[in-house]
């Protein structure tokens, strides 16, 4: 494995396990960032149940733990990502110095110098930044996922699951009785109706008609 990353990152074999130690030292410090939620999980949930009494001394003991743990990974991710990675850099750019004194001058001489310098730094410039920034990160995090993962899921499998909830009154309950509503309806429109003929009684007595034509207009 450690050749493969020699030729994928064109790094000596000291940069490759050194690039190894950085993703190791990602990982425990990404486990050590998660230590602060499980603390602060334990300490809510004896808040809401009321039973604090007796564990701050527990509490305080896991914050300086935390602190501490949270430190020390810090300390060796920041070792073995960027110092290991631009310690490996300077290694790279003195190996590439000593492979172009060996090529003849021909070979200069059938190139643009000024495009074969800025190709080479810039590809150096970007295996730093993969090797210090991207590549542990990313899969430091994975095997933390990984790791926590596994750890998990067998958790979860045993966990029995949750009953059905039994469907309410409500849903069981028979549609209701419209009938009554449906009675009113048809006394509103009879009541309407009648008021609307009383209105046209008055109209036709004031504008003057006799009583027969109003009978017989209703």
């Amino acid at each position: 494995m450690i050749e493969k990353i020699q030729h994928a990152t064109a790094s000596s074999p000291e940069g490759a396990k050194g690039l190894v130690k950085g993703v190791l030292a990602c990982a425990f410090q990404n486990m050590a960032f998660m230590l602060p939620t499980g603390l602060l999980y334990l300490l809510v949930k004896d808040l809401l149940e009321g039973s604090t009494s007796g564990r701050s001394t527990f509490y305080l003991v896991g914050c300086v733990a935390c602190f501490v743990l949270i430190l020390l990974t810090t300390w060796f991710q920041y070792n073995g990502t960027y110092f290991t990675t631009y310690k490996e850099s300077g290694t790279r750019r003195l190996t590439l110095a000593e492979r172009l004194r060996k090529l003849p001058l021909s070979f200069f001489g059938k190139r643009d110098l000024a495009d074969l310098t800025s190709t080479i730094m810039a590809d150096c410039e970007v295996l730093e930044k993969d090797c210090s920034h991207f590549i542990p990160g990313l899969f430091g995090s994975l095997m933390k996922d990984g790791a926590f993962s596994s750890s998990t899921l067998p958790a979860a499998t045993l966990w029995p699951a949750p009953p059905l909830p039994k469907p309410c009154a409500a849903a069981r309950s028979p549609e209701p009785d419209w009938t009554p509503l449906r009675r009113n309806r048809s006394q509103r429109k009879i009541r309407c109706s009648a008021c609307r003929m009383i209105a046209a009684a008055i109209r036709a007595v004031q504008s003057g008609q006799r009583p027969e034509n109003i009978v017989n207009g209703l």
